[in-house]
């Protein structure tokens, strides 16, 4: 795991590369990550999963 410093350092870079950028940026910061870019896709598949479940849920009467 890393340490705290690591995660700020890389949390600004993805930010800068998001708010900057294109996303061709962001995907390059992603991919040159090491171990945070399996967490990224982790976080990104809950995420869509958790969004389409939301999304069925409205569709309940």
């Amino acid at each position: 795991m890393a340490n705290r410093n690591t995660i700020d350092v890389w949390i600004e870079k993805l930010t800068n590369s998001i708010e900057n950028t294109t996303f061709r940026e962001f995907k390059l910061v992603i991919d040159n990550s090491g171990d945070f870019r399996q967490q990224w896709f982790d976080f990104k598949n809950k995420w869509q999963q958790d969004f389409v479940l939301r999304q069925l849920n409205r569709l309940k009467p």
